[in-house]
């Protein structure tokens, strides 16, 4: 099987599904900082007295946070393998 093939037997994803992809991370990109922003304006001002914030600086606040803690690390990347394979995480019969 030559590679052509090979990429033609997985299947492409079409036009339309690239599409609906790159929009559906739009809205992902733009939503995040706006729930973030309405829970830090309507949760931070009133405990700890800081100021409200607008849009991008909820979002420059996702970005530094996702910096920091390391958000998205594990994208692309295989989960950690259970160490008891073929074991259940907990006794039922207990």
């Amino acid at each position: 099987m030559t590679s052509h093939s090979f990429i033609l037997a997985i299947g492409l994803p079409s036009g339309t599904d690239i599409l609906m992809m790159s929009l559906a991370l739009m809205a992902l990109i733009f939503v995040g900082p706006v729930i973030f922003q309405l829970l830090w304006n309507s949760t931070i001002p009133e405990i700890f007295g800081l100021p409200v914030i607008r849009f991008w600086q909820a979002f420059r606040l996702l970005i530094l946070a996702a910096i920091l803690f390391g958000g998205m690390s594990q994208c692309g990347r295989n989960p950690p393998q259970n160490v008891y394979v073929g074991q259940p995480p907990y006794d039922l019969k207990h």
